[in-house]
């Protein structure tokens, strides 16, 4: 099965697709994780040249972060830095499951894609900062407040929904940013914020 498995990514495009399959259901059974090198076949992948295998990398990583922590995170270090905007997205949509699996390592992961120039990154971005709650709840408050001066108005628009949470949390809201948000002028984000002090 080694032997197969390194043939396989020994060959062209499609078969290191078809490898990286291999993978995610051989993730199944944590114990052939480590004689058959699942972990270090996947960092490798995430380094492929070719974008569509790298991005199939991503499917794998909370099955990977069961299994092998330490490479899990080698793993998200380098899909996170690699600029094809496939894999940026495909990063982005797995954020949320990142969170509840590596929790704080997740933090620059946010940070990150909270910069990046694509609407879709942005919006899938901007809609897991609810997730910070979970971890540090001043950090989540604080993201808010900087947040309500993103120049991304889908990013603004998704601060609405963390916003019943942070208002549970705190109710004075003494970084005042309910008036940010009215005063930003958008008609959608007034538009959710009257649903929700109504």
């Amino acid at each position: 099965m080694k032997l197969m498995m390194e043939q396989l990514e020994n060959s062209g495009e499609e078969r290191r697709k078809l490898l990286i399959e291999w993978c995610r259901l051989l993730l199944e059974r944590k114990e052939l994780v480590l004689p058959l090198g699942i972990s270090q076949i996947l960092i490798r992948r995430a380094s492929d040249p070719s974008q569509e295998v790298s991005s199939r990398v991503i499917l794998c990583l909370a099955k990977l972060i069961e299994a092998d922590k330490d490479s899990a995170l080698e793993c998200i270090r380098v899909l996170h830095d690699r600029e094809e905007l496939l894999i940026r997205r495909g990063m982005a949509d797995v954020l949320t499951r990142l969170f509840r699996r590596i929790t704080t390592d997740a933090i620059p992961l946010l940070e990150g894609m909270l910069k990046d120039s694509d609407e879709s990154v942005l919006a899938a971005a901007s809609a897991t900062v609810g997730d910070l709650r979970f971890i540090d709840k001043e950090l989540w408050a604080d993201k808010i407040d900087e947040l309500c001066n993103h120049s991304s108005k889908i990013v603004r628009r998704n601060l609405v929904y963390t916003i019943r949470d942070y208002l549970e949390e705190f109710s004075e809201d003494s970084r005042g940013i309910i008036p940010k948000l009215w005063a930003d002028g958008d008609e959608t984000v007034l538009v959710r914020l009257r649903e929700l002090l109504m």
